[in-house]
């Protein structure tokens, strides 16, 4: 900027024609370096021109569109009493300003090559505040409406990026087409006003641990992840989130929270600074947007609406009133291994089926499974943190009980199952109930495999076939007892055929027709000898059974409502 009548900007001004110019500056004035290229010692120099008696700076309105700061800026403790405007202007060495007062600051195309300090900064009417590379704004105050638009934070590998610990905004806060190369944080941030934050777009996470939101709000945000840890919402919360991994422990939800998958991002899709963030995103974790819930400890369910989420990692023990927690849309939990397994020498066919995440912990406990037959994946990483069986099988409980008041019974199925495994794995084998279950277990699936109902029952009825050939069907007929000319009784048929020449055909048609007719609960008329006659009241009872948790088991993979 043109310093007084001299036609030149002050960096270029003679010592004798600066000193005139700057001997017309006093605290409060304004100060004008439009434009101008400003090293530490001017700046000194400069801002002891505006140094009150009690040692702060104190500026009217600050004009520094386009100048270009080359050592460190030391606004700390400044207060400005007029519009602030920083906008197209470079700061080289770091920027401090804390416990500066604003009453109007514009930030807006700023560059910050090193970090920037706003601890403890105080802005009455921000305007735009944009900042870039590492911003720090702890205990920030924003009295009225801040954006922070299409800011754009650059930050260098390994940095902290921006963060606005313990800051307070008062009034509506606009974080629209936010991109930072590194996290962004609000940890113990209050939001008194704001209505959305976001779309966040960084590399890092977005932290949110312990903020407090006093109105509705939407967070959207394109993640590796979203920490909401001891998180405070006074109002309906709506968390949009891609690629994230969404943690919240103990997030206090006061309002119905609905927490699903974004995808739409508008025109931000242009912005270089994005596009460059966004493959990055891409490269690492794949090009799928869903979002991941990964834990749900000491949160109020009922409160909680989970839409295009993946619930492979989440950790369900210790929510609250879980068995309210709505599920929309397509929600994935981890699937148990399947196909043939080895148990004790014996194969054996396992069907895939959804668990939850710490029943997967709990299997892969070190030396409870040979991981050679039950591939549970690797063991946890913190063995005393595995909920025990008791609390996996009330988890399971209230999931089933959520999936069924949503009228969705092949959904709560998988929950059943899972809680039946852990009822059976939580009794010893000198209870009664341990044996029963391992039944149930064995014969059905718990009413829940139709195919293994279906093995059993064939195989009863092969089994009663191969009886009834052996020692059921007579080839003699009954003989009836006389008592002179009176009939006092009759003889069972017997069978005296030699072993091998009861099994043919005309025998094994007959033999099939009577079991065939003991699985409907129907007398087939056939003459049959006394084992014959206790291996069909057999049959009358277990084909029945295993027919009905057959049926049982399709039912409760296709009802609906």
């Amino acid at each position: 900027m043109v310093a007084g009548l001299y036609g030149r900007c002050l960096r270029h001004l003679l010592d004798e024609e600066r000193g005139v110019v700057l001997a017309e500056w006093e605290p409060g004035g304004d100060l004008d370096l439009r434009g101008t290229e400003v090293d530490a010692g001017l700046l000194a120099a400069v801002l002891e021109r505006f140094r009150g008696e009690d040692g702060r700076l104190r500026i009217g309105a600050g004009r520094f569109a386009g100048a270009v700061f080359q050592g460190e800026v030391p606004f700390g403790r400044a207060v400005f009493s007029g519009e602030v405007d920083f906008s197209g202007a470079v700061f080289e060495g770091r920027a401090r300003f804390p416990e500066a007062r604003f009453v109007g600051a514009c930030f807006a195309g700023a560059e910050f090559r090193a970090e920037a300090s706003f601890y403890k900064a105080h802005f009455h009417d921000p305007g735009h505040v944009v900042a870039a590379d590492v911003a720090r704004f702890d205990r920030a105050v924003f009295e009225q409406e801040a954006v922070f638009a299409r800011a754009v934070f650059p930050c260098e590998e390994g940095s902290r990026g921006p963060t606005f610990r313990h800051v307070v905004f008062r009034g509506e806060t606009s974080f629209w087409g936010v991109v930072s190369g590194e996290r962004v944080s609000f940890p113990h941030a209050v939001f008194m006003a704001t209505s959305k934050l976001g779309p966040v777009v960084c590399k890092g996470e977005l932290g949110l641990r312990a903020a407090h939101f006093m109105v509705p709000v939407v967070i959207e945000a394109v993640a590796p992840g979203i920490l909401l840890g001891e998180t405070r919402f006074e109002g309906p919360t709506v968390i949009s989130a891609r690629y994230a991994r969404v943690n919240l422990d103990r997030v206090l939800l006061l309002h119905p929270c609905r927490v699903t998958t974004f995808t739409g991002l508008g025109d931000l899709d242009r912005e270089p600074p994005l596009v460059a963030v966004l493959d990055a995103l891409d490269q690492e974790y794949g090009p799928g947007p869903t979002v991941a819930v990964t834990s749900l400890r000491g949160v109020d369910a009922a409160m909680l609406l989970l839409a295009e989420v993946d619930l492979s990692g989440c950790a369900f023990a210790g929510a609250h009133h879980l068995d309210q927690i709505r599920l929309e849309g397509i929600w994935r939990l981890r699937s148990a291994p399947g196909g043939v397994r080895w148990a004790r020498g014996l194969p054996r066919w396992c069907a895939k089926r959804q668990i939850i995440n710490e029943e997967r912990e709990w299997r892969a406990l070190p030396g409870r499974r040979r991981p050679s037959r039950h591939d549970w994946g690797p063991p946890p990483a913190e063995p005393g943190a595995v909920p025990g069986l008791a609390t996996l099988t009330t988890v399971y409980r209230q999931l089933r009980k959520a999936r069924e008041d949503a009228k969705d019974e092949p959904g709560a199925a998988d929950f059943y199952y899972g809680e039946m495994e852990m009822r059976r794995y939580s009794r010893g084998w000198r209870h009664a109930e341990r044996w029963l279950l391992q039944a149930y277990w064995a014969l059905s699936g718990y009413g829940l495999r139709a195919s293994r109902a279906l093995g059993w029952l064939v195989g009863a009825m092969l089994a009663t076939v191969l009886l009834m050939l052996a020692v059921g069907l007579p080839d003699t007929p009954a003989r009836e007892h006389l008592a002179g000319a009176r009939v006092v009784g009759k003889q069972a048929p017997t069978l005296r055929a030699p072993f091998p020449a009861r099994f043919n055909a005309e025998r094994a048609l007959k033999a099939t027709d009577v079991v065939v007719n003991s699985v409907v609960f129907r007398a087939s008329g056939q003459p049959l000898t006394r084992a014959g006659s206790y291996v069909e009241k057999g049959a009358r009872f277990t084909g029945p059974v295993l027919l009905g948790l057959a049926v049982l088991a399709v039912r409760g993979r296709v009802k609906r409502g």
